[in-house]
C-alpha cells in the first residue's frame, strides 16, 4: 500500500507505531526542511532526527499525488520501509506542521531554463549552483543524484532548443561533458547506475549530433568545433568520458587537416602514456582513426598490436564474423596463455565459451561455463544448468555448491540455493547464522516456520551481539502468526 500522511499510522506495525510516538513525544525529531521542488516528482524533504548523541538526516519526497517516497534509514532497514524513525518524522509533519523552507530552495530546471542566458559560461555557472545545492561534505548522495542530473538535462535543453549555430551547440555539449565528469567525481556512490545511464545517453546524443551535422558544416565551422571537443577531452578526469570524447573526434577526421592534427596528438599521447591499459585504449582509438580512411593500414596495425587484449579481442570478433572459428580459438587460447599468471582470466574464458557456443560444442561450453561459475558468475550458472538433464543436474549441482561453499563464497552460495529453491540448504545456512532469518524468512515454505521461530528464540536468549531485539521479536511474531 502506498504511504501517505493520512494513512501512515494506520498501515504501520503496532510496535513501529509505539516506538515512533515515543521518538516524537521525546522531541528527538529536531526539524523537517523542504529542500527542493521538482516539477516531475513533487517536493523533497529532509527530516533531522536525534539518536543518542548522533544526528541523522532522513530523506523523503511527497509526490504530486501525496504519496510518500522514503529513502534508506540509518537503522539499517531497506529503502522505502516505514520504520519508527521515518514514522516519527511523518508524525512531526502531520501534527506539528512545522516545515522549514531552505533558503537555497531551487526552481525546477525548466523554470531555470526559461530565465537563464544560454551561453556556455552562464549555463556552466547555473549548473554549478544546481550541483552545490545537493553537495553534502563535498559529495552528492545517490538520493539527490536525479536532481543533480537535471543540471546536465538543462544544458541539453539549452543546446537543443536555443542554439542558433552548430558551434554554440558544440560548446554547450562540451560544458555538459565537463559537468558529467564533475558528477562522477562528486558522487558519494562509487558506481551510480543512474549516472552511468545518463552518461551513456549524453555520449550517444553527442555522437549522433556530430554524425548528422559535421558533414553539412563548412571547414571554417568544423575546425573550432573540433578544438572545443579536443580541449574539453584534455581537461576531463574520468577516463571513460575522455575516451568517448576522443572517439567522437574521429567523426571530424574526414577533413584531412584535422585528421593529421589529431593523428599527431594521438601518437604523442600513446608514446607518453605509461599505463598499459590506457595505452591500449589510445592505440584502439588510433586504429579507429586509421580505419576511417585506410582499411589496409588499419588491418596491418591490428596484427602488429595483438599483444594488447583489446586488439586481440577485436581480431577474434572479426574472425567470428567471417566464420573463421579455428583462427578465433587459436587467438583466444594464445591470449589465455599470455594471461596464465593472472589469478582469474575470466574474459578469455567468456570469449572461448562464446566461440564454442557458435559451434554448439557442449563439452567445451560446459568446461568454460563451470570455470566462470566458480568465479561467481551467476549468468553462467543458468546457462550451465540448461546443458543437463534433471538427474545429471542434481549430481552436478551438489558438486558446484560444495566447491562454492569450500571457497567461502557465501553470498554467491546463497544466490544459487535461492535460484533452485533448496529449502533444506537455506535452513542449514540460517541455522548456522540466525540473523540471516531476519531478511531471508520470506523465501521459506510454511513447514519451516516453526523451526525458524525456534532458532530465533534460542538465538535471542543467548545472543551477545548488538542486534535490535525488537526486529527479532517482530519476525518471530510474523512467523508464529503465519505458521
Amino acid at each position: 500500500m502506498a504511504i501517505t500522511l493520512a494513512n501512515c499510522e494506520r498501515i504501520a506495525e503496532k510496535d513501529v507505531r509505539t516506538q515512533a510516538w515515543s521518538i516524537f513525544r521525546t522531541n528527538k525529531v529536531i526539524k523537517v526542511t523542504n529542500v527542493d521542488v521538482n516539477e516531475h516528482i513533487g517536493s523533497l524533504y529532509e527530516g533531522e532526527i536525534r539518536d543518542g548523541r548522533k544526528k541523522y538526516t532522513l530523506c523523503f519526497a511527497i509526490t504530486k499525488t501525496n504519496t510518500i517516497v522514503l529513502g534508506k534509514c540509518f537503522c539499517g532497514l531497506a529503502e522505502g520501509v516505514l520504520c519508527p524513525h521515518y514514522l516519527a518524522v511523518l508524525l512531526y509533519v502531520k501534527y506539528k506542521k512545522l516545515i522549514e523552507m531552505s533558503k537555497n530552495i531551487y526552481c525546477p530546471v525548466r523554470i531555470v531554463f526559461a530565465s537563464s542566458s544560454n551561453d556556455a559560461i552562464s549555463v556552466s555557472k547555473t549548473v554549478d549552483n544546481v550541483f552545490d545545492r545537493y553537495m553534502r561534505n563535498g559529495k552528492i548522495d545517490d538520493w539527490y543524484m536525479p536532481y543533480a542530473i537535471e543540471g546536465i538535462i538543462f544544458i541539453c535543453l539549452c543546446a537543443e532548443e536555443n542554439t542558433t549555430s552548430f558551434l554554440e551547440r558544440t560548446r554547450l555539449y562540451c560544458v555538459a561533458l565537463e559537468k558529467l565528469d564533475k558528477l562522477f567525481t562528486a558522487s558519494a556512490k562509487p558506481i551510480s547506475r543512474l549516472l552511468l545511464e545518463h552518461a551513456r545517453g549524453l555520449i550517444e546524443l553527442i555522437s549522433t549530433t556530430l554524425k548528422e551535422n559535421v558533414p553539412k558544416e563548412s571547414l571554417i565551422t568544423v575546425k573550432p568545433c573540433y578544438r572545443e571537443f579536443y580541449n574539453v577531452g584534455a581537461k576531463i578526469n574520468n577516463w571513460v568520458i575522455k575516451y568517448n570524447i576522443w572517439e567522437s573526434i574521429i567523426i571530424f577526421c574526414d577533413t584531412p587537416s584535422i585528421r593529421i592534427d589529431f593523428k599527431d596528438k594521438l601518437l604523442k599521447k600513446i608514446y607518453n602514456q605509461k599505463d598499459m591499459k590506457k595505452k591500449s585504449d589510445l592505440k584502439m582509438l588510433y586504429l579507429l582513426l586509421l580505419r576511417s580512411y585506410s582499411t589496409k593500414k588499419a588491418s596491418a596495425y591490428l596484427i602488429k598490436n595483438l599483444e594488447y587484449d583489446s586488439f586481440r579481442k577485436l581480431s577474434i570478433d572479426l574472425h567470428i564474423t567471417a566464420d573463421q572459428y579455428d583462427d578465433a580459438i587459436e587467438l583466444a587460447k594464445e591470449g589465455l596463455d599470455i594471461r596464465k599468471s593472472d589469478e582469474s582470466p575470466k574474459d578469455w574464458w567468456e570469449i572461448l565459451y562464446k566461440i564454442y557456443s557458435k559451434l554448439n560444442d557442449s563439452e567445451n561450453m560446459k568446461k568454460y561455463s563451470k570455470k566462470l561459475i566458480l568465479e561467481g558468475d551467476f549468468d553462467y550458472f543458468i546457462c550451465y544448468k540448461k546443458m543437463f538433464d534433471e538427474a545429471s543436474w542434481l549430481k552436478e549441482r551438489e558438486i558446484i555448491l560444495s566447491e562454492i561453499k569450500e571457497k567461502g563464497m557465501e553470498e554467491f552460495y546463497l544466490q544459487l540455493i535461492l535460484e533452485d529453491n533448496l529449502q533444506q540448504k537455506l535452513f542449514e545456512l540460517c541455522n548456522s547464522k540466525p540473523t540471516k532469518i531476519l531478511t531471508l524468512y520470506p523465501y521459506f515454505d510454511k513447514n519451516y516456520y516453526d523451526n525458524l521461530v525456534y532458532v530465533l528464540q534460542d538465538y535471542r536468549s543467548n545472543m551477545k551481539d548488538n542486534i535490535d531485539m525488537k526486529m527479532i521479536d517482530l519476525v518471530i511474531k510474523k512467523l508464529s502468526l503465519l505458521s
